[in-house]
């Protein structure tokens, strides 16, 4: 008696192939979807936003003008989160201010939160 060999059918080959893709593709949504997490999931969403963050002694370290951005927490920490003109997500944590940009000129905000030398940044 001659045994026959089984073809598995292309019905089969195809939906595994299918499902490997699936897992892949769900894999490497992790990155994007922390970026999304900052982007628009966040507390505080699409809004312009003056970010200051001081140093001990109340002088500016560094600023952001974000236009149409997010802020959100962190959990269980006094930080928050911010995705940044270069497409980076900021982590910022200490002595710091956001304020939200309603009404009022990024002029005005600036001549009222940096007072130190960076003040003058170009953006």
């Amino acid at each position: 008696m001659e045994e026959t060999k089984k073809k598995t059918p292309p019905l089969v080959w195809g939906c595994g192939c299918v499902g490997i893709l699936l897992i892949i593709g769900i894999l490497s949504l992790n990155k994007n979807c922390q970026r999304m997490a900052a982007a628009g999931w966040s507390e505080v969403a699409g809004a312009d936003w003056l970010v200051v963050q001081y140093s001990q002694d109340g002088g500016v370290i560094n600023y952001w003008a974000l236009t149409d951005k997010s802020v959100g927490q962190e959990t269980q920490s006094d930080g928050i989160y911010f995705i940044d003109d270069d497409e980076s997500v900021v982590h910022l944590s200490g002595h710091y201010i956001y304020v939200e940009r309603k009404n009022v000129s990024w002029d005005s905000l600036k001549k009222k939160y940096l007072t130190d030398g960076n003040a003058e940044r170009d953006e």
